[in-house]
C-alpha cells in the first residue's frame, strides 16, 4: 500500500529535489518558484511562455497555495528570471510552425555568473535536471532572494577563478546590463514618432489597451484602460493578437481612435518589446511633466527605493548588481541598496528613466 503524503510533506520533498534550504518548506515562495521554472525550461523548451507557465503550475498544485494567486506569482516570477537572463526569450524559427511569425519561445540559459560591486556573485542560468550549476557542497553559499540567486564567498578566495574552473562563464557587466543610449525624453519620443508616421493608417482594433498618461504614475494598474473619446496624440497599448500575449505598440490617437499604431521591437530583438514599452512611457511621463517616481527611504542600515511602474531589465540588472530586490509595503517592487550606493543608482535612474523621487514632487505639492 502506498501512503498518502500530506501537502507539507510533498513540499519538503520538491525543496530537497531542487536543491533549496530547509528554511523554505514553510510555502511556496517565489524561491521555490523560481527553481521549478528552472526545471521545467530545462524539460520543455523550446516552448511558448504559457506552456511554461502551465507545467510549473501543475508540479506547484495542491500545496496550499489557491490557483489564481499561484498562477499570478508564477508569471511575475517568470518575468524576473526572463528580465535577469536565467531564462532567454526568442522567436520562434522553423518554416513548418504553423503559429505566428511574432510566437516567443523560452530557452534555458547556459550557466554563467556576473561579479557584483561587493565581490559576491549572481549565479544565472539551468545546469541540466540539476538546475544549480554548482556541484552540492557548495549549496550553503547560494543566498536565494526570489527569482535571483546570490553566491558568497570567503576572504582571500578568487571567484572568478574558482567558478570558471568549474565550466561556468563570466558575464561582463557592460555585457549582461546592455544599457540603451543616453537621449532626452524628446529625443526618444521623436524617434518613436517618426518610427510611427510612416506607417500606413489603421482600421480600428478590437480589444485595444492603452497606458494613460494623465493618470498618476503611482499606480500602474489604474492606469491600463480603454481608449477613451478624451485621448489624443501617443500611448503606450497592447493589442490582442489570435495566438499569444497581447502584443506592446505605440499608437497615434485622434479623440479614441487609432490613426496609425506600430509594434514595439529593436534590431534583432535585443530588447525586449516590453522594455521598449515601459522606457518609453518613462519618457511620455517625464515630457508631460509628471514623471514616473521612486521613493528613497532607511531600511535598517540600507537604503531602500522603491518603484511603482515597471523598469526594464536592463535597469532591474543595474539595481540587482548593487542590491537586492524586495518586496516594499506598497509599490511594485524595492531594491535594498547600501547607503552609499543609493545616490549613484537615482542618478542613474534620472539620467536614463528620466525619474524623480517621490519626496521631492510630494513636497512640491504635485503627485
Amino acid at each position: 500500500m502506498i501512503p498518502a503524503l500530506s501537502s507539507r510533506d510533498a513540499l519538503g520533498s520538491i525543496i530537497r529535489s531542487l536543491r533549496l534550504p530547509a528554511s523554505f518548506t514553510e510555502s511556496v515562495g517565489d524561491e521555490l518558484i523560481a527553481q521549478s521554472l528552472r526545471r521545467a525550461v530545462y524539460i520543455e523548451a523550446p516552448c511558448p511562455p504559457y506552456a511554461l507557465a502551465r507545467a510549473t503550475r501543475e508540479a506547484l498544485a495542491g500545496l496550499g497555495t489557491p490557483e489564481e494567486m499561484l498562477e499570478n506569482r508564477i508569471e511575475d516570477v517568470m518575468e524576473s528570471l526572463i528580465a535577469y537572463g536565467d531564462i532567454l526569450e526568442m522567436r520562434a524559427a522553423g518554416e513548418d510552425r504553423w503559429e505566428s511569425d511574432d510566437t516567443l519561445e523560452l530557452r534555458a540559459a547556459p550557466p554563467a555568473f556576473v561579479l557584483r560591486k561587493n565581490r559576491s556573485v549572481v549565479l544565472l542560468g539551468v545546469a541540466g535536471d540539476e538546475i544549480t550549476p554548482l556541484p552540492g557542497d557548495w549549496d550553503a553559499r547560494i543566498q536565494y532572494r526570489g527569482a535571483l540567486r546570490i553566491v558568497t564567498f570567503e576572504a582571500g578566495e578568487d571567484a572568478r577563478a574558482l567558478l570558471r574552473e568549474m565550466g561556468l562563464f563570466e558575464l561582463p557587466e557592460a555585457v549582461w546590463l546592455r544599457l540603451p543610449p543616453r537621449e532626452t525624453p524628446a529625443a526618444h519620443i521623436k524617434a518613436w514618432r517618426d518610427r510611427l508616421a510612416a506607417e500606413p493608417p489603421s482600421a480600428p482594433i478590437e480589444g485595444l489597451e492603452i497606458l494613460d498618461t494623465r493618470k498618476p504614475p503611482t499606480y500602474y494598474r489604474g492606469r491600463r484602460t480603454e481608449p477613451r473619446s478624451s485621448n489624443d496624440g501617443l500611448f503606450i497599448a497592447r493589442r490582442p493578437q489570435r495566438y499569444g500575449a497581447p502584443r506592446w505598440c505605440i499608437v497615434d490617437l485622434e479623440r479614441g481612435a487609432v490613426k496609425r499604431f506600430k509594434d514595439l521591437f529593436s534590431p534583432g530583438d535585443r530588447i525586449r518589446p516590453c522594455d521598449l514599452a515601459w522606457r518609453l512611457q518613462a519618457a511620455l511621463d517625464a515630457e508631460a511633466g509628471t514623471p514616473q517616481l521612486y521613493r528613497c527611504a532607511p531600511a535598517g542600515s540600507a537604503t531602500r527605493i522603491t518603484f511603482y511602474s515597471p523598469l526594464p531589465c536592463w535597469a532591474e540588472r543595474h539595481l540587482a548588481i548593487v542590491g537586492d530586490k524586495v518586496k516594499p509595503e506598497s509599490g511594485l517592487y524595492a531594491f535594498d541598496m547600501p547607503a552609499g550606493a543609493a545616490a549613484a543608482e537615482t542618478g542613474f535612474l534620472r539620467e536614463m528613466m528620466w525619474m524623480a523621487d517621490r519626496a521631492d514632487r510630494d513636497a512640491g505639492g504635485t503627485q
